[in-house]
Order: structure tokens, then C-alpha cells, then sequence
């Protein structure tokens, strides 16, 4: 907003309320989102470009030397901790990227996960929707690994079950884990405070009404303390009271193409039969390992 705009702003409480304005941010981030994952046309729009360039200049002006160790450190626990996820059973072990729409407007074009850390530099908070065993969760660890790759917002996943099952706050259940034990909770508010932290909060329909309430609460005081902290949540299309604001997305079932894809890549693993359950669809890797069969010699016949 520029300077004349704010005054105006000032000089008319009745006019232009604190909803009207928070109304009007809501929009302009949820526009700026679908630029920038889904643009209309193929080659990048001017808003597209404005808002990059914005991005880009806020990431630079906000370095300093302490920050940046900082933030490697964290960046680099966050990384070990993915790791250690994708090493347990709820990692498919299939990369195949998914096809994913805006729920609420049908009419614009997919797109894949890789558009969505750029598009939360504007968006802060964003809801993935899908049905059971469409790869909610995949979705969510291949958010985090191009967010680290992005290199300038951390990471940081939770299993909302697995959450609720302890007294714990969310961030303190960090501590648990052997690849964050070193990182302070005011690490995290620091680098949240800049916008540098995303919490990725997986499964909000495994929650009883306890725990959504708990959760509520302490999203409102993480909100309250680092207004920049960015969130994104999935849940199953059927429980739609997540406590996200901003765009909404869904997860399309797998095509043909992803299908044969998955499969190739299956292949190339450990021998084994494994079945995923990918976009929707029961994806099934059958790999024989070849029979060794000892065959006598002739002469011995």
C-alpha cells in the first residue's frame, strides 16, 4: 500500500475496517498464489515476475551473517529429519510427483508441487484436501524436500496422530526427535519471526475434538507470536474445518502416465512385491528376483 492509500486508510476507520482490510489482503495473496502455480497462460505473467522479484529482494535484505548460521543449522536438522521419515514406512519410495488442483476453482489449470514454494511466499497458510490413500502424505514430504532445496524456508513435518498421542505442544515434540534435539524453540521463533519456518501438519482428520481443539489454540499462539509462520495442512475432503486460511488445494488421482511411471521406477528397487497407494489408485511393483537353479553336468548324466 502506498503512502496516500495509508492515509486514507487511517483517516476512515468506518470505511475501511479491519475485516474489509484483512479481506482485501486474503484476496491479493490468493491471487498472487494462482499466478504463480497455475497462471492462465504459459509464459510467466507480470504479476508473476513483480511477485518473484518482491520475494527475492525480502530473502536478500533479510540476511545477516548470525541469521544465515542459523538458519543452516536448522535447515540442516530439518533435512536429517526428513530423511529419517523417508527412511519409515509411510514414505512410498515413489517419486513420481502428483497432479494437484485449486479445490475451489476447478476452472484453472493443474499444476505440480514444485510451484508451491514460491507460491507460499505469498500464500502463508494452504489446505490439501484428497480422500484416504491418495498420497497426502508423499505430497507433504515432497513439499519439504523442494522447500529444502529452495534454500530460504525451513521445513518441519508433523503426524498429527502420532502428535496427539502425547501431552507435548507441537513445537516441543521436536525434542523427540534425534535429528532436532539440538535446536532451541527460540531457534525456531527466530527464524519464524522472518517468515523462515513452515509447518507442515499432516493428518488434521486423525484428530478427536480434544486434540483439533488443542491444536487450535496453540496455531493462534504460534500465529500470535510469529505472525509469519507459514502452514500448510492436509486433511480428508470430508472434515473441512481445518485451521489454515488461503488457497485450497486438491490432489488429482494418478493418470496412466504417472501410473506406468511409478511402476517403472518401483522396478528399479529391491526385489519385492510392495503395493502403494498413490492418487487414489493401488499401485503394485512386482519384481521377481531370477531363480538360480543349479544344473548338473552333462557328463554326469
Amino acid at each position: 500500500m502506498c503512502q496516500n492509500c495509508g492515509r486514507l486508510v487511517d483517516a476512515d476507520t468506518q470505511k475501511f475496517t479491519v475485516e474489509g482490510l484483512t479481506r482485501w489482503k486474503r484476496d491479493a495473496q490468493e491471487r498472487a498464489f494462482r499466478e504463480l502455480v497455475a497462471p492462465g497462460m504459459l509464459a510467466p505473467t507480470e504479476e508473476v515476475e513483480r511477485v518473484g522479484s518482491i520475494i527475492a529482494a525480502d530473502n536478500t535484505s533479510s540476511a545477516d551473517a548470525d541469521f544465515d548460521k542459523l538458519f543452516t543449522k536448522v535447515r540442516t536438522a530439518a533435512g536429517a529429519d526428513l530423511a529419517a521419515y523417508k527412511r519409515s514406512p509411510i514414505w512410498s519410495g515413489v517419486s513420481v510427483e502428483l497432479t494437484l488442483m485449486l479445490y475451489d476453482d476447478p476452472s484453472a489449470p493443474p499444476f505440480s508441487i514444485s510451484k508451491l514454494p514460491s507460491a507460499l511466499e505469498v500464500a502463508p497458510e494452504v489446505t490439501i484436501l484428497a480422500p484416504p490413500g491418495t498420497g497426502k502424505t508423499t505430497t507433504l514430504l515432497q513439499l519439504a524436500g523442494h522447500m529444502l532445496a529452495a534454500n530460504s524456508i525451513v521445513p518441519l513435518y508433523f503426524r498429527l496422530g502420532d502428535w496427539s498421542a502425547s501431552s507435548l505442544s507441537l513445537l516441543a515434540s521436536l525434542h523427540e526427535r534425534t535429528a532436532l534435539t539440538d535446536i532451541s524453540q527460540d531457534d525456531l521463533q527466530r527464524l519464524a519471526q522472518r517468515g523462515r519456518v513452515l509447518l507442515l501438519l499432516d493428518g488434521w482428520n486423525e484428530l478427536d475434538p480434544d486434540a483439533r481443539r488443542k491444536l487450535r489454540v496453540e496455531l493462534n499462539r504460534i500465529r500470535h507470536d510469529c505472525p509469519y509462520i507459514r502452514i500448510v495442512a492436509t486433511s480428508r475432503r470430508q472434515i473441512l474445518d481445518v485451521p489454515t486460511s488461503g488457497p485450497r488445494i486438491a490432489i488429482e488421482p494418478l493418470s496412466e502416465d504417472q501410473q506406468w511411471r511409478s511402476r517403472a521406477r518401483s522396478s528399479a528397487g529391491p526385489t519385492r512385491r510392495s503395493s502403494t497407494m498413490l492418487g487414489g489408485q493401488q499401485v503394485y511393483a512386482n519384481l521377481w528376483a531370477p531363480l538360480k537353479i543349479p544344473v548338473p553336468s552333462l557328463d554326469r548324466l
